[in-house]
């Protein structure tokens, strides 16, 4: 049987004093007796007790929700980073509505639509695409997450500087032929992590070939013929899933990974420790963009009128098993 709701009335009634009495214990405000403090408190345990949050927005015009808007909660970097967002802003008090546009510019569309339908005080946004963000009328504070976008507050790991240092670990394991897997085209991370890749590589070594695919572990039947029939030492990936797919791939048609060809990631999602062998991988601090995205964003809800702020966070080399020296 359904319980009925307690109200702040129905724990005024029990401990003999005024609704505002029990308000003011209840909000922290007010002037009330260490002892009454300490019965309302009691009571309002014991009776079950849960704010109304609905009625608590009417009067403060504060929801204490935000949006998170993420591309696709198939890939495992957005999961681990969703559950840092949520842990941080419940530390804070705040709730969290999450939208996962399963990489659909209209499922994006709607969802951050529905998320301002409920009054959400800020967003913390993935964008697919750079066209998905003129299409949105934003009247909450925003902050931006995987790459900088001009105008609003950015939370970011160097995707510049992770290309690069992709390219420095095959160059320095004397790989001279190179494949490369490079996202999808429309990621705006992962053509950053592909300029710094080929800055960085040069003439130093030549690329036999650039697929671009969606993230995730299924590389198609036309790709994996053109690699297979390839002659690569190393095949550097814009992430962990595209990664992993290849070592599957390769082991599913004999080829030994790092004996016959080298792999490199990026991103270290969990997976990347868990799969044979282990990954060599660039380490995005993942965990620390959704603390930072959270505090940035509840700094913005705080602080409308301050400049945009810009935080990129450092990124480092993971050398594991899937890449050997040549």
């Amino acid at each position: 049987m359904r319980k009925k709701r307690i109200t702040t009335q129905d724990i005024a009634t029990r401990a003999g004093v005024s609704k505002a009495t029990v308000s003011y214990v209840l909000n922290g405000t007010g002037s009330v007796s260490p002892e009454m403090k300490e019965k309302i408190l009691k009571l309002a345990k014991e009776m079950g007790y849960q704010e109304n949050r609905l009625a608590k927005a009417t009067r403060t015009g504060k929801t204490h929700t935000i949006g998170l808007v993420l591309p696709d909660l198939c890939n495992p970097f957005f999961p681990e980073m969703a559950q840092s967002v949520v842990d941080t802003a419940s530390k804070s008090g705040y709730s969290v509505f999450l939208v996962d546009a399963r990489n659909s510019a209209e499922e994006e569309r709607l969802g951050i639509g529905r998320l301002l339908e409920y009054a959400i005080e800020g967003l913390i946004w993935c964008p697919i695409n750079d066209e998905s963000i003129k299409e949105q009328n934003l009247i909450c504070p925003v902050v931006m997450t995987e790459r900088p976008i001009s105008g609003f507050d950015n939370v970011y790991a160097d995707s510049v500087l992770g290309g690069q240092l992709q390219a420095e670990l095959a160059l320095k394991a004397g790989h001279k032929k190179i494949g490369i897997l490079s996202g999808p085209d429309r990621s705006t991370a992962a053509r950053m992590r592909k300029q710094g890749l080929y800055d960085a590589l040069g003439n130093q070594a030549e690329i036999a070939w650039d697929l671009s695919l969606e993230y995730g572990i299924n590389i198609p039947e036309d790709y994996a013929r053109e690699i297979l029939a390839s002659e690569v030492s190393c095949v550097v990936a814009a992430n962990d899933t595209l990664a992993i797919g290849l070592l599957r791939m390769y082991s599913q048609h004999g080829v030994s990974v790092p004996d016959q060809v080298s792999v490199i990631g990026f991103d270290a999602i969990d997976w990347s420790d868990l799969v044979t062998p282990s990954l060599t991988t660039i380490n995005l601090p993942i965990r620390q963009i959704g603390v930072s995205a959270f505090e940035t964003l509840l700094w913005r809800i705080e602080n409308p009128d301050e400049p945009v702020k810009d935080v990129k966070l450092p990124v480092e080399v993971l050398e594991r098993g899937s890449l050997t020296q040549v």
